[in-house]
């Protein structure tokens, strides 16, 4: 009986890969009276068009046990959901509760759970059915925002990058990377000369005697040569840039913002304008 029943949820779980945004509803499950026979599949369904779902074939347990994992796992939901094809799955329990019935739901988006619960009345299966229904019209109202929403004139417009440079006293990322990359560069240039000055020892002790150790010395001076150009140049090239970075910082930090001064002086047939700025 198991193995026909393995078979059967192996079927209904066998569908091809969808797109992103599908929803599945399973049948919720759990014990109820004669009475209400019915009522889980009418409640699925009152669900299924609230939430915009399609409504799997089998509860969610039986394809937990199909694929012999824990409903509480979050890696199991997940094996669920992509099986049925669907980036949400929802899952539910009903059980007996007075004169009515208490529905524990779960909503699995591949990243969290989302637990909700209604507790509605009824003695039958379609007068369940429309008090849950009434149960989520009340809910989506409540979600609704009552506040009026802001005209886009009225909102703050957001401060750019640019505007936020300008500020006075604030010392820009193009300025700090002068002075890192000089600095960095100007470092370069100070090891290489290093080296090169090992290189002219080695060139005043290295011996004459035979021509491959007269070749090994001309090697030698020309590596250290190359070395003294490729390290004055890195020195120069890197001071210049980090001398450039410093000015600049200390110019914006100390800088404030312009004052634009319009005087108008009178004059004779006119007027002249005088346009100043004033540094401080």
């Amino acid at each position: 009986m198991k193995a026909w029943l393995a078979i059967a949820v192996a079927l209904c779980l066998a569908t091809p890969a969808r797109a992103e945004g599908v929803t599945t509803i399973f049948p919720l499950s759990g014990p109820l009276p004669k009475s209400l026979k019915g009522a889980s599949g009418e409640l699925t369904r009152v669900l299924a068009k609230s939430l915009g779902a399609e409504v799997a074939n089998v509860p969610i347990e039986d394809a937990a046990e199909l694929m012999e994992c824990d409903l509480g796992q979050k890696s199991c939901l997940t094996n669920i959901a992509k099986s049925v094809g669907a980036s949400t799955i929802v899952f539910g329990r009903i059980e007996r509760r007075g004169d009515g019935i208490a529905i524990a739901l779960t909503t699995f988006d591949g990243a969290s759970e989302h637990k909700s619960r209604y507790a509605i009345e009824g003695d039958s299966a379609d007068a369940l059915a429309t008090a849950l229904q009434k149960e989520l019209d009340h809910d989506t109202t409540k979600d609704e925002d009552p506040k009026p929403k802001a005209k886009d004139k009225d909102k703050p417009k957001p401060k750019t990058e640019p505007e936020a440079e300008k500020q006075p006293g604030q010392i820009t990322n193009g300025t700090w990377g002068l002075m890192i990359g000089g600095g960095v560069t100007f470092a370069i240039g100070s090891v290489t000369l290093l080296t090169a000055q090992s290189l002219k020892k080695q060139v005043n002790t290295a011996p004459t005697d035979t021509r491959a150790q007269i070749d090994h010395l001309r090697a030698l001076e020309r590596a250290g040569k190359a070395r003294v150009q490729i390290g004055g140049a890195l020195m120069a090239v890197g001071g210049i840039a980090a001398g450039i970075g410093i000015i600049r910082a200390y110019m914006q930090h100390s800088s404030a913002p312009e004052k634009p001064l319009i005087d108008v002086v009178p004059e004779s047939g006119g007027a002249s304008v005088w346009f100043t700025k004033e540094w401080r």
